[in-house]
């Protein structure tokens, strides 16, 4: 019976019957950031989601705040799938930050 409690026997652990409600299945709306293989070689590649109609900005910098690369998206798609060249990044952590509108995205990618 709905929010009712029942002993098990032999088990000393309370059943508790939930109330028949229902967690939402949606995902959070909003700008998320995929590393398309990390640690990463001479290229990143990304996928971008809940950017779609605006601009998007991407910077890579290097373990001492150096600029690796930047990108921009004029007005992003659905999904957008940019690539950022690190030929030119030595070995180490670098760090990805992808901003759009108020949202902001830092992931940290490893380069052997």
């Amino acid at each position: 019976m709905l929010g009712s409690s029942y002993v098990l026997k032999e088990s000393g652990k309370p059943l508790n019957c939930p109330d028949g409600s229902r967690l939402s299945a949606e995902t959070a709306a909003g700008l998320q950031v995929v590393v398309l293989g990390n640690p990463i070689g001479e290229v990143v590649r990304l996928e971008i989601r809940g950017a779609e109609g605006q601009r998007v900005q991407l910077q890579l910098v290097d373990g001492q705040g150096r600029r690796v690369n930047e990108q921009q998206i004029v007005q992003a798609a659905e999904v957008e799938r940019p690539s950022l060249s690190t030929r030119h990044a030595a070995p180490g952590l670098l760090l990805l930050q992808v901003r759009s509108g108020s949202q902001n995205v830092t992931l940290k990618l490893l380069k052997p």
